[in-house]
């Protein structure tokens, strides 16, 4: 029906010889404007909390370095990696020394700088946490850590930020432009000074 209609309309409009500007005109006054969504820019917002950094292993009753997960959202998934040390459960209840691992809102991890049951130690990694919901990437969460001491780390959340909804969706971002923004925030650390790392 409406393409009936747009070739009654051009075959009237070229019997009466009206300009091509008028044309276009009268073809396209009944369309709606398409404006497409424009990306809104990220927010900084807080998605994990450090607790318990800074304090010596020997003489802490508690698992030191945790990391919590802070966002609330149930269907959100925490992807966690680290590119030294290791993540350890908090729980005595569980026992595991891994370098990545996905958690759920609410659940805390201990990053350590060393494998408990074996002699491998390092001084300074970076902690990477991405979030996701399905397949959509809505965050992510960049951590520089450290020892300051023999049994002590300290941490620092150098980026944390979310990416709204635009127009009730999700925005498109893929897992390279999170690794590109990552790596920029990781080359600033170390080399525009801002390292915790003395």
């Amino acid at each position: 029906m409406k393409s009936f209609l747009v070739l009654w309309r051009l075959r009237l409009l070229a019997s009466l010889r009206v300009p091509l500007a008028i044309v276009c005109v009268v073809l396209f006054s009944g369309c709606p404007e398409v404006i497409p969504d424009e990306p809104e820019e990220p927010e900084e917002v807080e998605l994990v909390d450090l607790n318990c950094w800074g304090l010596p292993i020997s003489m802490s009753s508690v698992r030191v370095n945790q990391i919590i997960m802070k966002y609330h959202d149930e269907n959100v998934v925490f992807i966690c990696s680290t590119d030294n040390g290791g993540f350890h459960p908090v729980s005595s209840d569980e026992h595991y020394f891994v370098k990545n691992v996905s958690l759920s809102s609410g659940e805390v991890i201990a990053w350590l700088f060393s494998d408990p049951v074996g002699s491998t130690t390092v001084y300074h990694a970076f902690i990477e946490v991405i979030l996701k919901i399905d397949d959509n990437i809505v965050g992510y969460v960049v951590i520089e850590a450290c020892r300051i001491h023999l049994v002590a780390s300290k941490g620092n959340i150098l980026k944390s930020v979310f990416f709204p909804k635009v127009g009730g969706k999700y925005q498109n971002i893929s897992e390279e432009d999170i690794r590109t923004e990552i790596e920029i925030i990781k080359d600033e650390a170390i080399y525009g000074g801002n390292t915790i790392w003395e």
